[in-house]
């Protein structure tokens, strides 16, 4: 019984670990595809800024400047958003804004062999304005994002690919109250396993 009550405990605990709710638009361009996806700019150094059709919905975002630029060679830098900043914006189909933020400190960008290849990554920190509209909780009103893009212009006759991902975390849920029912079985739990160790101990 003891390992009973024990269980139901761990299961309590655990439930205040939860994962948030999490969505992913994702898109992937190339010259035979009717979909457009726009290049961002300024890469080398910023601010980045890029519009993009993620499925029904639009990421418009422009990052501040980097606050360091490395050369790695003639033609490739790697550029180091440390200080963060920057509007992040999500509209959904009907062009309403659905959700804001800000790029985290600690986003790159690299841009190698003349543009021939290029990314950009970076967290972001969001507050929702309708996050039932892009899949999450209605009760969701903040939460957390990765956006990453690549480009490869290396594919040959594939030609060249733009590749956009957003993952979106949102709150994570509240840990539930045990109902009152609930609360007297762990009571009554509780006072099983005390007697039964006071039996075992008397024996």
């Amino acid at each position: 019984m003891k390992k009973v009550f024990l269980a139901v405990t761990f299961l309590f605990s655990i439930a205040g670990l939860a994962h948030a709710d999490q969505i992913n638009l994702a898109a992937t361009c190339d010259p035979t595809s009717p979909t457009i996806c726009a290049t961002p700019t300024n890469l080398i150094g910023g601010p980045v800024s890029l519009t993009v059709a993620l499925g029904s919905d639009k990421l418009v975002f422009t990052s501040a400047a980097a606050t360091q630029v490395v050369q790695g060679g003639i033609t490739s830098y790697d550029s180091y958003f440390a200080n963060g900043g920057g509007t992040v914006q999500i509209f959904d189909s009907h062009n309403h804004l659905v959700g804001l933020g800000t790029f985290l400190p600690g986003a790159t960008s690299i841009s190698d062999q003349g543009g021939q290849f290029s990314t950009f990554d970076g967290d972001i920190a969001f507050s929702f304005l309708k996050g039932n509209k892009l899949g999450l909780s209605p009760h969701d009103n903040s939460g957390t994002g990765h956006f990453s893009y690549s480009f490869d212009a290396t594919l040959g006759l594939f030609g060249d690919t733009s590749s956009y991902d957003l993952t979106i975390n949102g709150d994570p849920p509240p840990t539930p109250a045990p109902e009152p029912a609930t609360a007297l079985f762990l009571l009554v739990g509780l006072g099983v396993a005390v007697l039964a160790r006071s039996f075992v101990s008397a024996k």
